[in-house]
């Protein structure tokens, strides 16, 4: 830790409490302790990862609202002092928006008041916003068992193929039913009115579907924008990250990153969240079309992301910056930041090397080099903080130890 890190922040500074301890939690809690910030975390999972990270105080705590109020409130009573709360997750988000009025005594929240929120972070509502804002979006429908209108309007307004994907994510990777059908995906390729049907039909009980246009080209035309805009209207924050690679492929959570520099897009982003009027953290996943090269906004999340430590380490810290100005300390903009910067999630890179390394023809020593190479950071790995990434570590090991006897079984038959 630098001298200017250590004495960025008082003795007497406001702890933080974190809703959620997973591996988005981990950055955070690093950021803040690194700096002599208390970190509490509240998390059902008693084994959840960001529960090992050395700078966090965790709490066993259902996640349901009459649970995890009284806790938050008598958590807020016992500090002396207003806490800053960080929201992981969009019931989280919603959670803090809910109950606003009480938490806002004891608390320093974010600045989107409820009717915003309710708003931003429903697709069905989202896309109509954004529409109307004029972002460039590809065509999309959103319905429960059946698109309005009808099968035949869908097919007649949407170009096969397409992808769907729920509302909520984490209404698809948290369940284990949905997971039993189609693995841990947060969105799927449908390439024809027959099969739309009958994934539907298998997965709309579990949230709203939006199908959307699928905008062609590989992994390396996404590009993650993060923001962080003020309450004066000013970017504190304006960064890109090229997903280099994502499991699965085109579709998944984004496993190998870079930081790159695209003011072009960084002004189409920072123009949307003026006309939004928005206020705070905001993650934009956009895409480079194949077909004509022009950018297509494909997701929006209000929170912090999973890849938001790569900020941290070309010198943007999101998690001090979010941490002063909710505050209404001063804050100063970081909007320079150092590109070619590279992030590795280890576990995700396992996956993808083994179902996409040899059809992608990337030897498995490039590969290794890549994620050996210096200027990469992983996603749980810390030299001061390694319980986390003994954690996963211990987990690949179980892994690999329970798939012994079925690759024993298939060797000898």
């Amino acid at each position: 830790m630098s001298t200017a890190q250590a004495m960025a922040a008082p003795a007497d500074s406001a702890p933080a409490v974190l809703l959620g301890l997973s591996y988005t939690s981990l950055p955070v809690a690093r950021s803040l302790g690194r700096r002599g910030i208390p970190v509490i975390g509240l998390d059902p999972d008693p084994a959840a990862i960001g529960t090992r990270c050395r700078y966090v105080q965790p709490l066993t705590v259902s996640s349901d609202d009459a649970a995890l109020l009284p806790v938050l409130l008598d958590l807020g009573a016992k500090f002396g002092r207003k806490a800053v709360l960080y929201p992981f997750g969009d019931e989280q988000l919603l959670f803090v928006a809910r109950h606003r009025e009480q938490l806002a005594s004891r608390f320093w929240l974010h600045h989107q008041p409820r009717h915003t929120l309710d708003l931003l972070v429903g697709k069905e509502t989202l896309g109509s916003i954004l529409a109307a804002a004029g972002a460039p979006m590809p065509r999309s429908a959103v319905f429960d068992r059946e698109p309005p209108g009808g099968w035949a309007r869908l097919e007649a307004d949407l170009d096969f193929p397409v992808v769907i994907k729920p509302d909520h994510h984490e209404k698809w990777l948290d369940d284990p039913r949905v997971v039993a059908r189609i693995g841990r995906r947060k969105a799927l390729q449908v390439d024809d009115l027959g099969e739309l049907r009958r994934r539907c039909a298998d997965l709309a009980a579990f949230d709203t579907i939006i199908a959307q246009e699928y905008i062609p080209g590989p992994s390396e035309n996404l590009h993650y924008y993060v923001g962080y805009r003020d309450a004066r209207g000013r970017m504190l924050v304006s960064f890109v990250g090229r997903k280099l690679r994502t499991f699965p492929d085109r579709f998944g959570t984004e496993s190998y990153l870079q930081s790159v520099a695209d003011p072009a897009l960084c002004r189409t982003a920072e123009a949307l969240l003026a006309q939004l009027d928005y206020v705070g953290v905001a993650g934009l996943d956009f895409k480079y079309d194949a077909r004509d090269g022009r950018l297509r906004l494909i997701e929006i999340n209000w929170r912090f992301g999973l890849s938001d430590g790569l900020l941290s380490d070309c010198g943007v810290d999101l998690p001090w910056i979010f941490y002063r100005d909710v505050q209404g300390l001063p804050t100063r903009p970081a909007l320079d930041y150092r590109t070619d910067v590279r992030w590795v999630w280890l576990e995700k890179e396992l996956e993808w090397i083994r179902e996409y390394g040899k059809g992608q023809r990337t030897p498995f020593l490039r590969w290794l080099g890549q994620l050996l190479d210096p200027r990469c950071s992983h996603a749980v790995l810390a030299r001061d903080d390694l319980q986390p990434f003994l954690q996963v570590l211990g987990g690949l090991a179980r892994r690999a130890w329970q798939a012994l006897p079925g690759i024993r079984r298939r060797g000898h038959g």
